[in-house]
């Protein structure tokens, strides 16, 4: 019998213990707690950008409901995945998640969490939607041209770890914002799969959100990955990039206008076959359609890679390419410029950033999803910060350029 690979992100049973995580660790800079954005987002960006979240949340300020004013202590965007978004356009940013499960316990996968935002913390709110969806990454975006954030769920499920076959094969679904919730669930039908990364954005330039959906498991179970052009009204018409479409194990994934032309770039990261070797491009769009024949290859270690993330460090009008992954030593934070427009990158992380391996055994760090792009110390300069609030972990951008890492 053949043992599939399994992605990393789903297999760690040792995610489900930040959740339980109490302690609060120590900092070194203090950072204000803060609800309140007061602004309203462009929702018809890509959803690469509406994942730079313009508030980092505090775990002291989430309650399971206005009687019940004891802080949980956790921290929902550690989990699978989750998004901040204003739900219900208040000026304020709302968390949709889907928690993590333990797959050595069959059936046992929870329904998403719904946290609205009113202004002093965050509330839970029953969720009324499907309870079998699996969110292993969300996109945020105005699919429907409301004018209202809604939800794209890249839907993936690992079996049980008893259970040594391939992964259930599950449809993408797209969350309608109602204004107070996201319970108005399209099935994207046609497309089961085992979709482990998406992106969002107007790839033909149309005034619209499309969405590219990878599966990972495209060479057991023959399903290509797809592109959706978007009618904007939410309607999605299925179709295929020659090349791109045959791309399997693609485990991360965004549309980043790298070279500030005007067009978004597809990059994305897929392993070999052997799921031993990583392969990071950037195929460069041309406001139509992505090809083969114009891509540039970045040369990366054997690393996980979770999260890519990109922004102009040198202000040369291309943007470096930072990777958050996993090695054996620790999770780390990397970056990969170009010197030539765009033509080849190299690793430049010595350059741009201060003891960036090896955070796995500080404060009791353990794992997180997704890192942003943010000035969260206000003082001019953009950070990287890890989604996990809890621990506090992010890298502060000094005034020389250096981001320097934190607690």
């Amino acid at each position: 019998m053949n043992t599939y690979p399994k992605r990393l992100t789903i297999l760690l049973p040792a995610l489900i213990l930040i959740i339980s995580c109490s302690k609060k660790p120590q900092t070194t800079t203090p950072i204000t707690p803060t609800t309140s954005i007061v602004t309203l987002r462009d929702y018809l960006q890509p959803s690469y950008i509406l994942s730079n979240y313009q508030n980092w949340i505090d775990p002291n300020t989430l309650f399971e409901s206005t009687g019940n004013l004891t802080p949980k202590n956790l921290d929902p965007t550690d989990i699978t995945s989750s998004s901040q978004l204003d739900i219900d356009m208040d000026g304020d940013e709302d968390i949709f998640s889907f928690k993590n499960y333990d797959i050595n316990i069959p059936g046992n996968v929870p329904p998403p969490v719904l946290y609205l935002n009113n202004g002093k913390a965050f509330i839970k709110s029953s969720w009324a939607g499907p309870s079998t969806m699996r969110g292993n990454k969300t996109l945020v975006g105005d699919f429907n041209g409301d004018k209202k954030p809604d939800i794209f769920s890249v839907e993936a499920y690992d079996p049980p770890n008893t259970c040594n076959c391939m992964p259930d094969m599950t449809t993408n679904k797209l969350l309608l914002n109602m204004g107070s919730n996201l319970t108005n669930v399209k099935e994207i039908s046609g497309l089961s799969g085992f979709w482990v990364s998406g992106c969002s954005g107007d790839i033909d330039k149309d005034g619209d959100l499309d969405v590219l959906v990878f599966n990972f498991h495209l060479m057991h179970n023959g399903v290509k990955n797809k592109l959706l052009l978007n009618d904007g009204s939410g309607n999605f018409t299925t179709t295929e990039i020659s090349g791109i479409s045959g791309i399997s194990l693609v485990d991360a994934s965004e549309l980043i206008d790298i070279n500030k032309d005007g067009y978004l770039d597809l990059v994305l990261n897929n392993r070999n076959q052997a799921g031993n070797a990583n392969q990071l491009r950037i195929f460069w769009g041309d406001g139509k359609t992505f090809n083969l024949s114009n891509v540039t290859n970045i040369s990366i270690p054997n690393i996980g890679v979770y999260d890519i993330d990109a922004y102009d460090v040198n202000g040369d009008g291309t943007l470096e390419v930072i990777l958050f992954s996993i090695d054996p030593n620790g999770w780390a934070v990397d970056f990969y410029g170009s010197t030539d427009k765009g033509g080849s990158f190299a690793n430049q992380s010595s350059k741009y950033i201060s003891t960036n391996t090896n955070i796995t055994a500080q404060n009791g760090f353990i794992h997180v999803k997704h890192i942003f792009i943010s000035d969260i110390d206000n003082n001019g300069k953009v950070d990287i910060v890890s989604s996990n609030r809890s621990v506090n972990v992010r890298w502060e951008q000094d005034a020389g350029g250096v981001f320097r890492r934190k607690y």
